[in-house]
């Protein structure tokens, strides 16, 4: 398995020479957890405010259908 970072942004051949460097490749690593990190508290952000509105989404969805209403 190879240790490079599969990514787009360093298919040019002057990036992929600083992907090689051990301090870059460190750094990418922890913002790429860290920024992970935050794509899973906004899911979750997003999933309290659903779980909260549910109910409420349900009713309409449901109103909508019994009355034939496009919203």
């Amino acid at each position: 398995m190879s240790n490079q970072v599969s990514d787009p942004f360093f298919s040019s051949p002057r990036l992929q020479s600083v992907q090689n460097r051990p301090g870059i490749r460190a750094t990418l690593a922890e913002k790429f957890v860290e920024i992970f990190n935050w794509y899973e508290a906004d899911l979750e952000e997003v999933q309290k405010i659903y779980e909260t509105h549910k109910v409420t989404l349900i009713s309409l969805c449901s109103w909508k259908t019994e009355f034939n209403v496009c919203l």
